[in-house]
């Protein structure tokens, strides 16, 4: 074989073996690369701040300090920037690097989420309903309108965090702000929670099923708007809720949660009292449905 051909060989072995690479492998080179790349650049100004960091093979990397390695079993014992210890084995890492420089003022300060135990929230919710439809009839004819409701309300819950990413617990409202005589809601809240160790910002899924109460005073207006009648409408359902919420740590495992959350209700038949003499009033097509804003403060 001349030297030619050996080379082009040779070539080619290397480009079958670059391709047979995982991505997860050239991750971990790049981040290793990179990680070299900013030793380099550093300088010895107070702001640098020395880490090891360990590429896993189940993806990703971690950074801290390499407390001990043994070179014959190739075990290590790791601890992180959350002063959290690891002792991994040689099958849960791919690489590591020792005494890479890092500038601190661009590391981010990942704060530990709340993910066992009890937690209490208070807070905020804004909800809109639409419907039941009902009808009246007065001295200038008849009419059809939908019962709705705006209420801002002072929201309360606790329960209790399982297997980290799971959240079981129970929930509450009373309205502050609304046109309401009476709005209140409670029942179970069940969230899933998508766990992330590289971020201060956590993903949720709230799930409800609660009972509402909403008693409200109906105005009807009689001819020129000059004279009017009122009665009042109780509202009662059962709902069940879903949505998408935000969750942003804070320090001591506390955190503040935004969500939104769509419900699907399922009222029992209007009820009607205080209705004037000269007024008829009747239920008709009973469908209700709501959304909510929730802002709450987690503790």
């Amino acid at each position: 074989m001349d030297g030619l051909s050996y080379f082009r060989n040779l070539y080619y072995q290397r480009m079958k073996k670059l391709r047979r690479m995982s991505a997860k492998n050239l991750f971990c080179i790049c981040t290793l690369l990179f990680s070299n790349m900013l030793y380099a650049q550093q300088d010895s100004s107070s702001s640098d701040k020395t880490y090891d960091i360990v590429c896993l093979t189940k993806g990703g990397t971690i950074k801290g300090q390499i407390l001990s390695f043994n070179e014959k079993e190739g075990s290590l014992v790791f601890k992180d920037q959350e002063n959290r210890t690891y002792a991994l084995g040689r099958n849960e890492y791919d690489y590591f690097k020792e005494n890479l420089v890092y500038d601190t003022k661009k590391i981010q300060n990942i704060r530990a989420r709340k993910d066992e135990g009890f937690e209490v929230n208070l807070g905020f919710s804004w909800e809109s309903f639409n419907g039941p439809d009902y009808g009246y009839s007065y001295s200038t004819g008849e009419y059809s309108q939908s019962y709705y409701l705006v209420p801002l309300s002072l929201k309360v819950g606790a329960g209790k965090y399982f297997a980290k990413q799971h959240f079981l617990g129970a929930t509450a409202a009373l309205g502050l702000v609304t046109d309401a005589k009476l709005y209140a809601n409670g029942g179970l809240r069940y969230s899933y929670i998508f766990t992330s160790d590289k971020r201060n910002v956590v993903l949720y899924i709230p799930v409800e099923t609660k009972f509402y109460h909403m008693n409200k005073s109906q105005t009807i207006y009689g001819n020129g708007g000059l004279e009017n009648r009122t009665f009042d409408l109780l509202v009662q359902s059962v709902g069940l809720s879903a949505g998408t919420g935000f969750s942003f740590t804070r320090a001591n495992k506390k955190s503040i949660s935004i969500e939104g959350k769509f419900t699907k209700h399922f009222p029992s038949e209007l009820k009607l009292s205080n209705i004037p003499d000269d007024v008829t009033v009747s239920s008709r097509e009973m469908k209700l449905g709501s959304g909510s804003l929730v802002l709450s403060y987690n503790f």
